[in-house]
């Protein structure tokens, strides 16, 4: 067994840029909590089957019995699962492997596997002594303890009936079947992934045949991309980028001094503004540029910048005071870049923002020129080892 597939399958449910945003409403029925929940068992139901499958074999007695039923659980939780993806994803009522009859050919009820293993579960340990008589009204039948009978089978269990004249049935079953029936299930997995694939493709295609609407007013813009990012992907990361530029627009700078600066940081902010609209239109989920102006990986080295800064952006953000710092903690670093004059947060924030992404480029220069130095350097150098060897 792959324990990674249950794995890969989580991580492409989470990279699927539709999943999330329409199966949380189809037919006013959250269907992604169906798909996260049934996850979740499959990491439950497989997370012990095989410590539970050798501590079955290495058993006595009647705890052999409860092992048995316990291994026979574990299959049952992920098969369950597997069929509810099944249905969420090819929109069915269906399940997969219907009346096939691959595994169980020979049982005793001419069951296929998947009914098969239900009539399994039942007399082994789910409802052992309340077993219907398929169909038959008035007889019951009520089962064994379970065990491996005269050695003939792996483990099997004998079926009693209410009626008199009924002979007792001996159920058997080989642990190679279960090993199989479960594989085959689990495996199942690859194709719903599949499916997933299919999903995605359907929907990319259709949005993006759908062209966004494009204005030169950034916040009209704004608002028409938070509308239809909630219609195509209900991306959280558009949401919050979306919110951080609008409140850059609709915040007013007072400081004359800075008006050069804020303005550069306003074009470059509406090309991010056309990054996102590209990224939703195309379904690219590449917004990097925008990104990294919005979230400026430079940070100064002074003690406490990085607490101070994390605090007053909860409370530009979120509201109320948390944690105890100074502005100054945050603007000292950076007065070489801005002028820090403001009339309320959201400007000082902005005002960071800009100044943070000042000395990111900087830092950046200075850098490259190091390495220019340096190739000029080993330049001569090796041109000087040339002349000496001649």
């Amino acid at each position: 067994m792959d324990k990674e597939l249950v794995k890969k399958f989580r991580d492409r449910v989470n990279r699927s840029p539709f999943l999330f945003s329409q199966y949380s409403n189809i037919d006013n029925k959250n269907k992604i909590n169906c798909i996260h929940s049934a996850i979740d068992w499959i990491d439950v139901g497989i997370s012990d089957i095989d410590a539970t499958r050798n501590e079955y074999i290495a058993a006595k007695s009647l705890r052999k019995s409860l092992k048995f039923y316990f291994y026979v659980s574990c299959i049952d939780i992920v098969w369950e699962s597997i069929q509810q993806l099944h249905r969420v994803l090819f929109h069915t009522t269906q399940i997969p492997f219907k009346g096939e009859r691959k595994i169980f050919e020979d049982n005793i009820f001419g069951e296929d596997d998947n009914t098969f293993f239900k009539s399994i579960r039942a007399c082994f340990g789910a409802h052992p002594v309340n077993l219907d008589e398929y169909g038959k009204k008035d007889e019951r039948k009520f089962a064994s303890w379970s065990g491996n009978f005269y050695g003939e089978d792996d483990f099997s269990v004998f079926l009693y009936s209410n009626d008199p004249q009924v002979d007792d049935i001996k159920l058997k079953i080989k642990l190679s079947q279960l090993d199989e029936f479960f594989n085959t299930r689990y495996g199942y997995l690859t194709e719903l992934m599949k499916q997933i694939d299919k999903i995605d493709n359907s929907y990319k295609e259709r949005f993006t045949k759908q062209k966004i609407k494009t204005i030169d007013d950034p916040i009209k813009q704004i608002q028409i991309l938070f509308e239809e990012n909630k219609k195509r992907t209900n991306s959280e990361h558009y949401d919050s980028t979306l919110r951080r530029l609008k409140s850059f627009f609709e915040t007013e700078f007072h400081c004359s001094e800075n008006t050069k600066l804020v303005t550069e940081f306003r074009s470059q902010l509406e090309t991010g503004i056309k990054e996102v609209l590209d990224a939703i239109q195309n379904n690219s989920f590449s917004t990097s540029y925008v990104d990294g102006l919005l979230n400026p990986r430079y940070k100064p080295r002074t003690s406490g910048w990085d607490y101070a800064y994390a605090k007053f952006s909860e409370r530009v953000f979120i509201g109320g005071n948390y944690g105890l710092y100074m502005i100054e903690e945050i603007t000292e670093p950076l007065k070489k870049y801005i002028t820090f004059e403001y009339k309320s947060d959201i400007e000082l924030y902005w005002l960071v923002i800009i100044a943070l992404n000042l000395a990111q480029e900087e830092l950046k220069e200075a850098q490259a020129k190091t390495v220019f130095d340096k190739n000029i350097l080993d330049y001569i150098l090796s041109n000087i080892d040339g002349e000496e060897e001649k």
